[in-house]
């Protein structure tokens, strides 16, 4: 027998850190990072950036009148934050509704959380629901963790956890390319707490029937993306944060410099953290999915390597890995049956295979 009380207790501790999580992720980004694309709004947004807020403000009014809607959003964001003007969520609320209701996501967002604080507004769970939501359908990945949460606290709906599970499976499956208006590193970070949540889900069994597994699983992605809860969850369940590679092998790179030598590369895969290493004589190579970041991490040119969208797939005995740039992928693949590395447009031998 335990103790009711003491039992709701540690469960409310629990829903408290879920909690937690979907107001950390309603704080969003300001939409100075917001992908406008009206030449007016651009001017404005650098003129945010350089706290020029009078200068802002105009170009935002008239970035309004020409009708972008993420002008909409900046004017609400200078209101909320009182950036050249004096702070008024009421105000602020009136400019972003107008943006959302023009499909702005970010917008729609910002409106759900200041519904779900009661900022400017009394509080209202339900709006809060209905405006997440529509950013939600959006990709938008601060209001798919607060629909996690507000499922499983019984916020404006009715307490459903296998419903807040999966709301918090999208967040920590969502895709850097979707959020507009969140920077990658923002995204990431957000991913992480997502990936974590998920693993306490499966790790307690709520909303699902209890798999140790695939909480590990997630702690070790959440770990990959820089999470600073999954290391110590990962350290109680007596688990290495680092890889676990299940494939390996030696793979032909080609040559360098003046040496007629072919070269081998290590390459490492953990096909359940989907993460790929190649280690070759001058250089470390990591690509994780959904990752953004670089992919050289060590080596002569890794002070030079620049953040980039990274992938890794698996389909039976196909491998692929690579990254995206300015929405072009680049993609790279490994036959486990066949042993052949198609690498850069070119297909070498693998060899000493494990799995």
């Amino acid at each position: 027998w335990q103790n009711p009380l003491r039992r709701w207790r540690r469960s409310s501790v629990f829903f408290s850190s879920i909690l937690a999580l979907a107001i950390v992720a309603g704080a969003a980004t300001p939409p100075a990072a917001a992908e406008a694309s009206h030449p007016v709004t651009v001017q404005g947004v650098q003129a945010l950036e350089r706290k020029n807020y009078a200068t802002a403000m105009r170009l935002f009014r008239q970035g309004v009148a020409e009708g972008d809607s993420v002008a909409l959003l900046n004017i609400g964001w200078m209101y909320r934050e009182g950036l050249g003007v004096k702070r008024d969520y009421a105000e602020a609320l009136r400019w972003l509704e107008k943006a959302g209701a023009q499909g702005n996501a970010l917008a729609q967002d910002v409106i759900a959380q200041m519904y779900y604080e009661g900022q400017g507004v009394k509080q209202d769970y339900a709006a809060a629901m209905a405006w997440s939501l529509k950013a939600a359908g959006q990709s938008q990945i601060n209001s798919q963790i607060r629909i996690g949460a507000m499922y499983l606290l019984g916020q404006g709906v009715k307490e459903d956890r296998a419903a807040a599970l999966r709301w918090t499976l999208r967040a920590a499956e969502a895709r850097v390319e979707d959020q507009i208006g969140l920077p990658a590193e923002v995204t990431n970070h957000l991913k992480a707490r997502a990936q974590y949540t998920v693993g306490l889900l499966y790790e307690r069994g709520i909303g699902t029937p209890k798999n140790v597994a695939q909480a590990i699983s997630w702690y070790q992605s959440a770990s990959a993306l820089g999470s600073t809860e999954a290391p110590a969850k990962l350290a109680e369940l007596q688990v290495s944060a680092q890889p676990q590679f299940d494939i390996v092998l030696w793979c032909d790179m080609g040559t360098y410099g003046s040496s007629t030598k072919t070269a081998k590369s290590l390459v490492s895969i953990d096909t359940k953290a989907k993460y790929v290493k190649i280690e070759s004589q001058n250089q470390v190579m990591e690509m994780r999915d959904g990752v953004y970041g670089k992919i050289i991490t060590s080596g002569s040119m890794a002070a030079d390597a620049i953040n980039l969208q990274q992938f890794v797939s698996i389909d039976g005995d196909i491998i692929k890995f690579g990254f995206k740039k300015n929405g072009v992928a680049d993609v790279n693949s490994i036959d486990l049956r066949a042993g052949i590395l198609r690498y850069s447009g070119q297909a070498t031998e693998c060899t000493n295979a494990r799995r």
